[in-house]
Protein backbone atom coordinates (compact mmCIF):
# COMPACT_ATOMS: atom_id res chain seq x y z
CA UNK A 1 0.00 0.00 0.00
CA UNK A 2 0.87 3.61 -0.50
CA UNK A 3 1.43 4.09 3.24
CA UNK A 4 3.36 0.86 3.80
CA UNK A 5 5.61 2.67 0.76
CA UNK A 6 5.79 5.59 2.83
CA UNK A 7 7.06 3.96 6.20
CA UNK A 8 10.13 1.95 4.14
CA UNK A 9 11.15 5.38 2.66
CA UNK A 10 11.25 6.75 6.06
CA UNK A 11 13.28 4.29 7.87
CA UNK A 12 15.59 3.43 5.32
CA UNK A 13 19.08 5.47 4.08
CA UNK A 14 21.91 6.43 1.12
CA UNK A 15 21.21 4.22 -2.40
CA UNK A 16 18.08 2.70 -0.58
CA UNK A 17 16.14 6.21 -0.21
CA UNK A 18 16.90 7.35 -3.73
CA UNK A 19 15.30 4.10 -5.30
CA UNK A 20 12.28 3.85 -2.32
CA UNK A 21 11.25 7.73 -3.37
CA UNK A 22 11.29 6.90 -6.86
CA UNK A 23 8.94 3.67 -6.57
CA UNK A 24 7.20 5.61 -4.07
CA UNK A 25 6.67 8.84 -6.36
CA UNK A 26 6.20 5.78 -9.78
CA UNK A 27 3.14 4.39 -7.18
CA UNK A 28 1.86 7.70 -6.78
CA UNK A 29 1.57 8.68 -9.87
CA UNK A 30 -0.75 5.54 -11.01
CA UNK A 31 -3.05 6.33 -8.34
CA UNK A 32 -2.76 10.50 -8.80
CA UNK A 33 -1.13 11.36 -11.96
CA UNK A 34 -1.21 14.97 -11.54
CA UNK A 35 2.12 15.07 -8.66
CA UNK A 36 4.09 17.97 -10.28
CA UNK A 37 5.42 20.02 -7.29
CA UNK A 38 5.65 16.75 -5.04
CA UNK A 39 8.39 15.34 -5.95
CA UNK A 40 12.03 16.03 -6.56
CA UNK A 41 11.86 14.20 -9.99
CA UNK A 42 14.72 15.56 -11.59
CA UNK A 43 16.94 13.88 -9.01
CA UNK A 44 15.43 10.31 -9.48
CA UNK A 45 16.02 11.42 -13.11
CA UNK A 46 19.84 11.74 -12.62
CA UNK A 47 19.64 8.30 -10.57
CA UNK A 48 18.09 6.47 -13.69
CA UNK A 49 20.99 8.03 -15.90
CA UNK A 50 24.23 7.26 -13.35
CA UNK A 51 26.28 4.81 -14.05
CA UNK A 52 24.60 2.45 -11.31
CA UNK A 53 21.33 2.00 -13.18
CA UNK A 54 22.12 3.46 -16.60
CA UNK A 55 18.36 3.58 -17.43
CA UNK A 56 18.16 5.98 -20.02
CA UNK A 57 14.60 4.15 -21.29
CA UNK A 58 12.81 5.25 -17.78
CA UNK A 59 14.57 8.44 -17.62
CA UNK A 60 13.26 9.79 -21.01
CA UNK A 61 9.71 8.95 -20.22
CA UNK A 62 10.23 10.75 -16.65
CA UNK A 63 10.68 13.90 -18.47
CA UNK A 64 7.94 13.09 -21.06
CA UNK A 65 5.40 13.19 -18.23
CA UNK A 66 6.51 15.81 -15.68
CA UNK A 67 7.30 18.15 -19.45
CA UNK A 68 11.05 18.40 -20.06
CA UNK A 69 11.04 18.94 -23.37
CA UNK A 70 14.33 20.19 -23.76
CA UNK A 71 16.03 17.32 -21.99
CA UNK A 72 14.01 14.81 -24.19
CA UNK A 73 14.99 17.38 -27.30
CA UNK A 74 18.86 17.18 -26.47
CA UNK A 75 19.16 13.88 -25.23
CA UNK A 76 16.87 12.01 -28.22
CA UNK A 77 19.76 11.23 -30.62
CA UNK A 78 22.22 9.75 -28.22
CA UNK A 79 19.30 7.72 -26.89
CA UNK A 80 18.56 6.45 -30.24
CA UNK A 81 22.45 5.89 -31.17
CA UNK A 82 22.81 3.59 -28.19
CA UNK A 83 20.18 1.88 -27.01
CA UNK A 84 17.83 -0.43 -28.65
CA UNK A 85 14.26 0.16 -27.29
CA UNK A 86 10.45 -1.04 -28.45
CA UNK A 87 8.29 0.98 -31.53
CA UNK A 88 6.07 2.14 -28.60
CA UNK A 89 9.13 4.38 -26.91
CA UNK A 90 10.14 5.34 -29.99
CA UNK A 91 6.59 6.71 -30.92
CA UNK A 92 6.21 8.43 -27.77
CA UNK A 93 8.70 10.13 -27.74
CA UNK A 94 8.28 11.12 -30.93
CA UNK A 95 4.85 12.64 -30.67
CA UNK A 96 5.74 14.60 -27.60
CA UNK A 97 8.24 16.44 -29.53
CA UNK A 98 6.33 16.70 -32.45
CA UNK A 99 2.68 17.68 -31.03
CA UNK A 100 3.84 17.50 -27.56
CA UNK A 101 1.51 14.27 -26.64
CA UNK A 102 1.66 12.70 -23.54
CA UNK A 103 -0.08 9.58 -23.30
CA UNK A 104 -0.52 8.97 -20.35
CA UNK A 105 -1.33 5.49 -19.51
CA UNK A 106 0.63 3.93 -21.85
CA UNK A 107 4.03 6.25 -20.40
CA UNK A 108 3.46 4.77 -16.96
CA UNK A 109 3.28 0.91 -18.49
CA UNK A 110 7.14 1.65 -19.06
CA UNK A 111 8.21 2.75 -15.90
CA UNK A 112 8.90 -0.30 -13.89
CA UNK A 113 9.83 0.24 -10.12
CA UNK A 114 13.50 -0.36 -9.31
CA UNK A 115 14.81 -2.62 -6.31
CA UNK A 116 18.37 -2.72 -4.41
CA UNK A 117 19.81 -5.60 -3.37
CA UNK A 118 23.57 -6.29 -2.20
CA UNK A 119 24.65 -3.47 -4.03
CA UNK A 120 22.78 -4.18 -7.71
CA UNK A 121 19.74 -2.64 -8.93
CA UNK A 122 17.25 -5.17 -10.49
CA UNK A 123 14.02 -4.57 -12.74
CA UNK A 124 11.03 -5.42 -10.35
CA UNK A 125 7.79 -6.87 -12.65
Amino acid sequence: SFKLQKSAVKISNGNYKNILNYNLMIYDLYLNKNIENKYDWKKYREMLISDDIYDYESAMILSIIFDDFNFVKDTKNFFEKTFSCEDTVKSIINQYLDKRLVPFEQTLKILQPKTFYDKFIYLMD
